[in-house]
């Protein structure tokens, strides 16, 4: 019952934080370090996954070669997932100088000329976010289910994450003529379906608990594809002092990971 309400707690409190500090972003201030800090949630993910989730998952039984098996077949399905859902929720026209892109998994924006003058629909960015959420809700789960430090860890880098990604989810809104507090309606719905995860991954979990590993190397796919697919090729191909910036930033994620994670598993003495 305790690991229950750690993740209903965590997933409740991390969303709504979320939700009102991208909502004060988007709406009343100009969130100047949103890419700095987009980049280092990313490098809090990256390192998170690969020196914390996936050791876990072998501590919990997982071959070698499940654990490769599983991470492959984790990027096969994100990679097509990404690409259905980019197309039906996130390929939205004639949206003065943003696009959306990468939907499933913490997608971001690329801001860009308008192609035509039609406008983006709420309701498609609103199923885009709410299965990201459910996404998410199901990673803080599996966390939780290894261990409070664990959990707490996923939920820090994802709310980091989540707050620059959902401050440009709601500027895309802004810009498709939405109302503000259809917006925050429609996004606050969508932070639900971190809770709905979150108790569907413990229901599952708790009664298979051979797939705490398989279900811990998955998030580390995740958030391993979040960086990838997503931060990555845009650091590549902007300009060098900016690249260079969006590098730090990742390096700087990375070594914040890496500080907290050195005395659980002893990089350091």
């Amino acid at each position: 019952m305790q690991t229950f309400l750690l993740i209903l707690g965590a997933n409740c409190v991390s969303r709504a934080a979320a939700l009102a500090l991208s909502a004060l972003f988007a709406y009343r201030t100009v969130m100047r370090f949103a890419r700095f800090a987009s980049g280092a949630a990313c490098g809090m993910l990256l390192a998170i996954s690969c020196s914390h989730l996936i050791p876990e998952a072998l501590e919990h039984g997982l071959s070698e070669e499940g654990l490769g098996a599983t991470l492959l077949i984790s990027f096969v399905l994100f990679i097509v997932a990404d690409k259905l859902l980019s197309n039906y929720a996130g390929h939205l026209h004639g949206i003065p100088r943003v696009k959306r892109r990468a939907a499933l998994l913490g997608g971001q924006l690329a801001y860009e000329k308008p192609e035509s003058h039609g406008v983006g629909s709420l309701f498609s960015i609103s199923i885009g976010t709410s299965l990201h959420n459910a996404i998410d809700g199901i990673v803080v789960a599996s966390a939780f289910m290894d261990s409070t430090l664990s959990g707490a860890l996923v939920t820090l880098a994802i709310f980091a994450h989540e707050v620059p990604q959902l401050t440009g989810v709601f500027v895309l809104l802004e810009q498709t003529g939405a109302s503000r507090r259809h917006a925050v309606l429609a996004m606050a719905f969508a932070a639900c379906w971190a809770v709905a995860g979150g108790i569907a991954g413990f229901a599952f979990l708790s009664a298979v608990e051979s797939a705490v590993g398989y279900a811990l190397c998955v998030s580390a796919a995740s958030f391993i594809y979040v960086v990838f697919a997503v931060f990555v090729p845009d650091m590549l191909h902007r300009e060098r002092s900016k690249s260079l910036t969006d590098f730090a930033a990742l390096i700087t994620g990375i070594a914040f990971s890496i500080c907290i994670l050195a005395p659980l598993h002893g990089f350091i003495d």
